[in-house]
This record gives C-alpha cells, structure tokens and sequence, in this order.
C-alpha cells in the first residue's frame, strides 16, 4: 500500500515530466492546452499509445468539445470534477447536462473510465427533477443524445428522462416536434418503456439511483482509492462520509437500514446492513 509521502513524490515527478500539447475545438473556437505527459498516459491507454516513442508531442481533436476537454485536463489532476451544488437554473442545468454528455464522449474515446463514471453520476444528478425546481429544454435534450453513440449508456437516461416528462405533461405542453426525426431516439424510448414496466416504480427513472444501477449505466467498478488522508485547506483533514448504496451521494440523512425489511430497528435473523438515503428509502 502507498504511502502519503510517495503519492505526493511520484504526483510531482508526474507534473514536471515533458508536455504534450491537445488541441481541442476547431476554427476560431479551438484551444491549446498544455498537459504533462507522464501524468496523462499513466490516466490514459489511448493517450500513452498516440504518444508512444515521442513520435508526436502534439494531438489535435477538433471533434470535442473545448470546455469538455478542460474539465477532463482537471479531473486528470485531481481524479474529481467540480460543479454547483443545490437546485440549479434552467441555464446552468442545460450547460452541465450537455457539458457532461461531452465529457463522457471524450472519456469514452480515450479510455478514461472513471472519467466516464463522474461525469455519468453529475448528468443522473441534473436529470434527477427531485433535486430542481425545472423541466430540461427538449432542445436540449436532442442536443445531449445527438452527441452520444448507439452503444452509449447515456442514451438510456434522454430516453428515462422524456418518459417522465411524458407522463407528467399534456400534449400541449411538451414540445415533441423538437425531438423529431432524431436517429435513434424512437428506439430508445421503446427501450425506456419497456424497463420501467419492469423495474420497481422507485427504481426508475434510471437517474435516480445510478449506483444501484450500475451495471446498466456501464459504470465501471472503481477501486478503493482510501490508502492517505488528505488535508483540504477549506474544510480541514478528510473525512470518510456516509454514501449511500444506491445513489453514490453523501447525506445527513444517509443511515443503515436491514437489508431485508428496511427498517433502521427489525427482529430480523442474522441481519445485514445497507445505507440508505431518505430519498433511496422513503421510509426512513
């Protein structure tokens, strides 16, 4: 197990190896960003192939996204991505909703698989209608699923999401004509329908509980990255908080429950626990 002192030397000898260069964007939109290479192809196998035996030192990428390739630059360094919390704008929820579809495009081609999980578990956290007081724009909704690809998890959620909002709007209210001759999106919807026949009514829409699902997001089993503690200058040493089972997030409210019953005190035989969020489990 590495110790606090040798992941901070080899992090250093990380950042001060040679820099590559990734252009992101094209035309007058596009942006250079200089990245160390030790510390980009440790995080990438797609990254340490393109740069293998300093043939290059320099990758451009007109197709993606210039922000979404920046917050991919940090997330390199810092193995997190960072954004508004609480209940946001119906700006600020389309821009991360389709900055995250970006992000994941980016990640899915360069093999960054914990990447993919961060930016997956934001978009389940902005399509989640608990947590905002506001309807995505459809536009924007064809904007994210035009990004994705037929395989693509993401597509999945768009489809979650558009059911929800068929069932809680009338004709008149939801402009369907926006979506309309998007490819693939028929598909989807079906596909949506079908899974919400069969999932428990609190499993679903898909977004809610992204960690239950996992397996269907295609969210890639991370290891267990706990071997330091870290002093965060704004909020003193680390804390390892309570996360629940089935969304992945930190709460006050998160609490063990019986496995078997869900409740918090049972009589049940050789018990086991889970934690559960008051959102995940009603009852609590």
């Amino acid at each position: 197990m590495a110790n606090g002192t040798s992941l901070m030397s080899s992090f250093a000898e990380e950042i001060n190896s040679e820099c590559v260069i990734i252009t992101a964007g094209d035309g007058d939109s596009a942006r250079r960003f200089s990245v160390p290479q030790s510390l980009l192809c440790r995080k990438s196998k797609w990254f340490e192939n393109a740069f293998k035996a300093g043939k290059t030192k320099e990758i451009a990428l007109p197709q993606d996204d210039p922000a979404a390739v920046e917050s991919s630059i940090f997330f390199v360094y810092n193995d997190s991505l960072i954004f508004k919390t609480g209940r946001l704008s119906i700006e600020q929820r389309s821009f991360d909703l389709k900055l995250c579809y970006n992000i994941w495009s980016f990640a899915n081609r360069c093999l960054l698989s914990e990447l993919q999980n961060a930016a997956t578990h934001r978009a389940c956290y902005v399509l989640n209608d608990s947590n905002h007081d506001n309807d995505i724009p459809t536009i924007t909704l064809r904007e994210c699923f035009e990004v994705t690809t037929a395989e693509s998890p993401l597509r999945a959620l768009i489809g979650d999401y558009c059911v929800k909002l068929f069932e809680k709007h009338d004709e008149n209210d939801f402009h369907i004509e926006e979506l309309e001759g998007c490819p693939g999106l028929v598909a989807t919807l079906h596909q949506s329908e079908v899974v919400r026949r069969k999932l428990d009514a609190r499993d679903f829409p898909r977004y809610v509980k992204p960690a239950k699902l996992a397996e269907t997001l295609l969210m890639k089993e991370e290891e267990p990255r706990r071997d330091a503690v870290e002093w965060r200058a704004w909020g003193g040493w680390d804390e390892i908080k309570p996360t629940c089972k089935d969304c992945a997030y930190s709460s006050s409210t998160v609490r063990p429950v019986c496995s078997r019953c869900q409740r918090e005190r049972c009589k049940c035989y050789n018990q086991t626990w889970v934690l559960l969020c008051s959102g995940c489990w009603p009852k609590l």
